[in-house]
């Protein structure tokens, strides 16, 4: 199995088990809300990126262009040394 930078989970209640996948660099969904695929309009922009410079990785989280949430770290030692969010927590049960 390839090793990636970037790994996605997804959990769905149509699926048996949860989906991943491995990204590079870039990955975007774009998730669109209604009755159906033909009756649906756009909701939501989700983007995970990863900007690899020579001392330090940084992986950032953009919600609808807008930068939710960034992780930064040490290539050497391939320690997390700083997480920043950038949002307000709200919690609420959606079982």
């Amino acid at each position: 199995m390839r090793q990636y930078p970037i790994w996605v989970k997804i959990l769905n209640r149509i699926y048996k088990s949860d989906k991943s996948y491995g990204v590079k660099d870039y990955s975007k969904q774009t998730v669109y809300v209604g009755t159906s695929k033909a009756n649906s309009r756009h909701f939501v922009d989700i983007e995970l990126r990863r900007f690899k410079e020579k001392y330090l990785t940084k992986f950032i989280l953009f919600i609808d262009g807008k930068i939710m949430k960034e992780m930064i770290m040490d290539n050497k030692s391939k320690k997390i040394i700083q997480t920043n969010k950038f949002y307000k927590e709200v919690w609420w049960d959606i079982s």
